[in-house]
């Protein structure tokens, strides 16, 4: 079902439901994905308008195109039905302008929702031997991250690339200078367990002697 054309404005930037067979006719010659990339209406046109003016001949310039017949024209020049131009990139950043009857758009996200994306954050370490795990700080960088963003973010380490090779002496130069920038000597899952166990082996002495903490 079409949407209700007074709903459309020219300046519109959304992402649009556009059915068959303009949908495909989309996809397959400009690569667009109208559920997934956003476009803009450049102008709204009265199909009587556009012939009246001769900006462009709707049936040969947009129904041939995608297959429809002068039966189903006929109809909506009866109609009168809009003629939608979007403009978008293409691949080579240029504009591209495509023309879709009102009655092949169904739907389009309104200004009330709410955007979301897969969001990532790369961080390249660069050039690392290869058995520097760094795993053991997976939890810390999880609870940093956590306390700032209210998500637990999901992480994973990659090598990435051909290997390097590098000598011995070289490697204990570069070792060298990288361990002394390291301020932040033990993760906080490791300094978390070791004052657990120092505060376990401490109420055990106490209890040993006798003394209850609290009284």
């Amino acid at each position: 079902m079409a949407i209700k054309f007074e709903l459309l404005s020219v300046g519109l930037e959304s992402y649009f439901v556009i059915s068959e067979p303009f949908y495909s006719y989309i996809y397959n010659n400009y690569r667009i994905d109208t559920s997934k990339e956003k476009l803009k209406i450049a102008s709204i046109f009265n199909m009587k308008d556009l012939l009246i003016n001769n900006f462009l001949d709707p049936y040969n310039d947009i129904y041939v195109k995608v297959g429809l017949g002068l039966d189903i024209y006929e109809t909506h020049l009866a109609l009168n039905i809009p003629i939608v131009t979007f403009t978008t990139k293409n691949s080579e950043n240029k504009d591209i302008y495509i023309r879709v009857p009102g009655y092949y758009i169904e739907d389009y996200r309104t200004i009330e929702d709410i955007e979301y994306m897969n969001k990532y954050l790369v961080l390249d370490f660069g050039y690392l031997p290869l058995s520097e795990d760094l795993s053991v700080f997976f939890d810390d960088i999880k609870e940093f991250f956590k306390t700032i963003t209210g998500v637990t973010p999901d992480i994973k380490e990659l090598n990435i690339g051909e290997p390097t090779f590098i000598n011995r002496e070289e490697h204990g130069v570069l070792e060298t200078a990288r361990k002394n920038n390291i301020t932040f000597k033990k993760p906080y899952r490791l300094q978390y367990e070791e004052l657990s166990l120092k505060y376990n082996e401490l109420i055990n002495r106490l209890n040993q002697l006798g003394i209850v903490l609290g009284e």
